[in-house]
């Protein structure tokens, strides 16, 4: 590092080197605490430069080079850092309020106890930069590069993160309640414990992050998502399980292989919704709603689907064993290949729904509406249909036994091809 250069210096140097089209050169110069407020200093290069304590307020940092330059308390409000490469530099305690860093490289920058409110940040790359008490309040990171960062312990609450890319990023147990990640990239991300009630995170990818040789699911056991916005949100193989989603919107979510068990559904909505091979076992989706879902060869074990909208969903081969569907509405539903003995069924409907091969041994189906069911080649041995609707419902082949309870003025004798 050469010895202190003078204000003076600095400005000779600067306008030699542009009389001659250079580009000026201030690398690895001492330019401690000189006022360098409002400059224009537009791709000077100040690569490992020493500017700590300096006052760079509103100057022009357009393009400027500054890869691993030591800037601790520096004065940088309002200043104009476009497109400026920052890799590596030492920025604890700089002040960065209302600062304009759109597009700016901040790869493995200190940003400790740095104060950046106001400040946009939009598209800016901040891959294992350090965050660590930072204040972050107003600041824009729309489409910003938050990729592996561990963001816990930051006020992120006035952050806007809008498409940004927080892949593996850890954001465990924060509080983002009314939160916008619409369109983030939130693949492998820890959410912990976090509380997103009322969220957005409209086509946001959950999915698992990794190359072929190591991936990373996203975790997010436990948050609150109640009543947020994850339309068309991509969640496969993530980690739901005992997440709190009551209310919340899934429509047209992609969730195979999710793992929700024990999670909390109720009066959510994932019309078009694909869970197929999801687990989503002792879970509660009462009054969800789920029309024309995917959910074939999901796990729904224990499951409480009282008065859920199943009507036109897949639920091919899924296993539905001891769930408890009172009420639910299955209107010609495929359920073809399901388990569902020991199920729960009384007055649900299944009006022209495809029962084909399905498990039914001691469901109870009492006063449920299976008009126009399919149950051909169904496993009913004592299941209970009592009061129930089987008018124009196909039986043939479906294997029942003494223990089968038929309604009152149904003679199951007289169905050809019924095996009791």
């Amino acid at each position: 590092m050469d010895d202190q250069i003078t204000q003076q210096q600095l400005f000779d140097e600067i306008r030699r080197a542009r009389e001659q089209k250079k580009t000026p050169n201030l690398s690895k110069k001492v330019l401690r605490h000189l006022d360098l407020s409002g400059q224009d200093l537009l791709g000077v290069r100040l690569q490992q430069a020493d500017l700590q304590g300096g006052n760079l307020q509103g100057a022009n940092l357009q393009g400027v080079d500054l890869r691993d330059a030591r800037l601790q308390d520096a004065r940088l409000q309002q200043a104009d850092l476009r497109g400026a490469d920052l890799r590596g530099a030492n920025l604890q305690g700089a002040n960065l309020q209302g600062a304009n860093l759109t597009g700016a490289n901040l790869q493995k920058a200190n940003l400790t106890g740095v104060n950046l409110t106001g400040a946009n940040l939009e598209r800016a790359d901040l891959q294992k930069a350090v965050l660590n008490e930072a204040v972050l309040e107003n600041v824009n990171m729309t489409g910003a590069n938050l990729a592996g960062l561990d963001l816990t312990g930051l006020n992120l609450a006035t952050v806007r993160l809008r498409g940004a890319n927080l892949s593996a990023a850890n954001l465990s147990g924060v509080q983002l309640p009314g939160f916008d990640l619409s369109g983030a990239n939130l693949q492998g991300v820890n959410l912990e414990g976090a509380n997103l009630q009322g969220a957005s995170l409209e086509q946001a990818d959950l999915t698992k992050t990794g190359s072929f040789f190591s991936s990373q699911t996203s975790r997010l056991r436990g948050v609150n998502l109640s009543g947020a916005n994850l339309q068309a949100a991509r969640l496969a193989e993530a980690d739901l399980s005992q997440a709190v989603l009551s209310g919340a919107n899934l429509d047209r979510a992609d969730l195979p292989e999710a793992q929700m068990a024990s999670a909390d559904l109720s009066t959510a909505s994932l019309a078009g919704a694909n869970l197929s091979t999801a687990n989503l076992a002792g879970a509660v989706l009462q009054g969800a709603r789920l029309p024309t879902a995917t959910l074939s060869e999901a796990t729904l074990t224990q499951a409480d689907l009282t008065g859920a909208d199943l009507g036109g969903a897949v639920l091919a081969g899924a296993n539905l064993t001891e769930a408890d569907l009172q009420g639910a509405v299955l209107l010609q539903a495929d359920l073809s290949r399901a388990d569902l003995s020991r199920a729960n069924l009384p007055a649900a409907n299944l009006a022209g729904a495809s029962l084909q091969q399905v498990n039914l041994t001691g469901a109870n189906l009492q006063a449920a509406n299976l008009f126009g069911a399919d149950l051909s080649e169904a496993a009913i041995g004592e299941a209970n249909f009592q009061a129930a609707d089987l008018r124009a419902a196909c039986l043939k082949t479906a294997r029942g036994d003494a223990q089968t309870r038929w309604p009152d003025d149904f003679d199951p004798t007289l169905v050809r091809g019924l095996e009791m």
